[in-house]
């Protein structure tokens, strides 16, 4: 789970399992949460216990992070 739609944060994958997997899950986005009615989807959290046997748990750890000082346009040829 290196990325997922519809969460703030970075999820890391300390799930143990191996090799790439495919997979579909019906949800609702987390931006529609405080909608009432409109579909029968749990949250996303919910869905990733109940579809795929996972937990999505907080905590902090640390990330690798790509910090951009400055770009510029190279000179033309």
């Amino acid at each position: 789970m290196g990325a997922m739609t519809g969460v703030d944060r970075i999820v890391i994958d300390r799930s143990g399992l191996e090799g790439g997997h495919s997979f579909e899950m019906n949800y609702r986005p987390i931006e529609t949460a405080q909608l009432v009615g409109g579909t029968d989807n749990p949250n996303l959290f919910d869905a990733v216990r109940e579809q795929l046997g996972l937990k999505l748990t907080p905590m902090r750890a640390p990330v690798s992070v790509l910090v951009i000082d400055n770009a510029t346009l190279p000179a033309p040829d």
